[in-house]
């Protein structure tokens, strides 16, 4: 139930911006990309704070009483609509580069390049990054979920305290933005196939 509104959230969030970038830095898109993606990512280290402080207030640790389990709802429908207002103002402020645009109207249509999707899911390029966002993406969003849950299990009283984990959450969004703006940089000057 959850998941078909968070696909098409990450996916609004993600790609028109993308575009909209490339239009402007047409030789930087992994830098763009990078941008985009640490804002993105890094925004984690608000709405950390922000989850924590609404569903959990007074920072009580485990086990929760049920005053937090019942806050929850309520977090995820002001989350929601936080994202949703800031969704909407973000997608106001995205602009293509219009003269970009009018120089590719005036100029004559070139020929295609590429090849068609079925031939694309067979190639060897799309099975080597298939490969590496299983690699990274699984283990990295796994840990990204359950790190809570691990901190719990540990029996420290320091580790398991709400807040810690929430700072711990945050910090880890930061570096998670901060490695997609460096990679970004690494992919535009060497591309994704040879570091």
């Amino acid at each position: 139930m959850i998941a078909p509104p968070q696909g098409t959230g990450i996916g609004v969030g993600y790609n028109p911006p993308m575009v909209a970038g490339w239009s402007w830095f047409p030789d930087k898109k992994g830098m763009v990309n990078g941008i985009i993606l640490t804002g993105f990512g890094a925004g984690g280290f608000i709405f950390n704070k922000i989850g924590t402080s609404i569903v959990n207030p007074d920072g009580l640790s485990t086990p929760f009483p049920p005053e937090v389990s019942a806050a929850f709802p309520t977090m995820l429908r002001k989350l929601a609509g936080m994202y949703a207002v800031m969704s909407i103002v973000g997608s106001l402020l995205i602009k293509r580069n219009d003269a970009i645009e009018a120089q590719a109207k005036g100029a004559a249509v070139p020929e295609a390049i590429g090849i068609e999707f079925k031939d694309a899911i067979r190639s060897k390029k799309f099975f080597t990054l298939w490969l590496m966002i299983l690699a990274t993406a699984g283990p990295m969003l796994n840990m990204g979920n359950l790190y809570k849950k691990f901190a719990i299990s540990s029996g420290s009283e320091a580790i398991s305290s709400d807040v810690f984990q929430s700072t711990m959450g945050g910090i880890g969004a930061i570096f998670n933005g901060l490695g997609r703006l460096f990679w970004g940089a690494v992919v535009d000057v060497y591309g994704f196939e040879k570091p």
